[in-house]
């Protein structure tokens, strides 16, 4: 969602419709598959480029 489209009343609606599939366990979060540190970004978009299943991470530090 695009929080700087809508103004904080609509965003909070639509926040409250979404509630019940976080409550219920229907909204899973995506699966990461690794976790790499920010000085290897490039390694991590080479990563994802070839189809690294699941989500890569870059830790700041």
């Amino acid at each position: 969602m695009d929080t700087l489209k809508r103004d904080l009343t609509a965003s909070g609606r639509i926040l409250e419709e979404l509630l019940p599939g976080f409550d219920s366990g229907a909204y899973q979060p995506p699966i990461v598959s690794k976790t790499m540190p920010l000085a290897h970004a490039q390694q991590a978009f080479e990563l994802v480029a070839k189809g690294e299943r699941g989500r890569v991470v870059l830790k700041p530090r």
